[in-house]
């Protein structure tokens, strides 16, 4: 409806541009705050009709530029996250960490949102978020939805499993590293369960929520209809790209290995955390 005015943070993400999509067409106001440059959040304009998707510059260490882009608004959802921590030009200076990214910034934002008096907040986290999980970036998806809860009560949770859909991060890169590499890497064997989610589906689900009562204090978990082996998974990819399946199973420490050194490139699509959490089940529990 055309009074709901929301403020969308990692709205530039691959989520984000669902999100921000399925609020705009019901006319509501969606703040874009944005890091960097101008130009990532053009096509988001594009989505509601004129002067109903605004732009905010914002920076997650200026907590006045957080409040501007919050002011007046219903529902703040926090869609920011990173698969990988980000580096400066040294390649040994994380200026992104796993913590800041899914604990300091959802602590930040939800405090900020109790304090400008908004009325909901929805914080995604992740299925395999897990205060146990030897993968880092689960533990604090984990303890961040602790913050959010702590600052907010009341707040949604939303747990997706792994999101696919066109620019995904998820079968894409299992493609490109097909294409990339003479033979398939695969970990584990490719026995862990996944059970992913159409980017769509987690976008309108969080637009349901958005102003209904029901979904104060409350935890989703969002999982698609099938449950796949990785193998199925990298397979199913195989078959959409035309390429032969070329599997190689390597020991573990051999892709421990590979994965240090793409670390040190400024987008690894492998990582040591990426391989421990690959290496979990990430499926609704029954």
């Amino acid at each position: 409806s055309p009074e709901i005015k929301a403020c969308v943070f990692g709205s530039t993400g691959f989520l984000g541009r669902y999100v921000v999509s399925s609020l705009a067409q019901v006319g509501a106001q969606v703040n874009v705050p944005f890091r960097g440059q101008e130009d990532e959040v053009r096509h988001l304009k594009l989505t509601g009709d004129l002067g109903r998707i605004v732009n905010f510059p914002f920076a997650p260490s200026n907590e006045d530029s957080v409040r501007r882009a919050m002011e007046g608004c219903d529902v703040v959802i926090n869609l920011i996250g990173k698969d990988y921590e980000t580096k400066h030009v040294l390649p040994w200076w994380i200026n992104f960490s796993h913590e800041r990214v899914n604990v300091e910034i959802p602590d930040m934002l939800s405090r900020t949102a109790k304090e400008m008096g908004v009325r909901q907040f929805i914080h995604v986290s992740a299925l395999a978020a897990d205060k146990n999980s030897a993968s880092k970036w689960a533990k604090t998806k984990s303890i961040g939805e602790d913050a959010v809860r702590r600052n907010f009560p009341g707040s949604t949770i939303v747990r997706p499993a792994d999101v696919f859909g066109d620019e995904d991060r998820f079968l894409n890169t299992y493609a490109s590293m097909a294409r990339s590499l003479p033979r398939f890497l695969l970990n584990n064997d490719g026995t862990p369960l996944k059970q992913p989610v159409w980017c769509n589906d987690v976008a309108n689900a969080i637009h349901a929520m958005v102003q209904n009562p029901d979904a104060i204090d409350q935890t989703y978990e969002l999982a698609g209809p099938e449950v796949l082996s990785t193998k199925e998974v990298v397979e199913f990819v195989f078959q959409q790209i035309r390429r032969p399946p070329v599997v190689v199973d390597l020991p573990p420490l051999f892709l421990h290995g590979l994965a240090t050194m793409m670390e040190f490139g400024p987008y690894p699509k492998l990582t040591r955390d990426k391989l421990l959490l690959d290496a979990q089940d990430i499926v609704i529990k029954p």
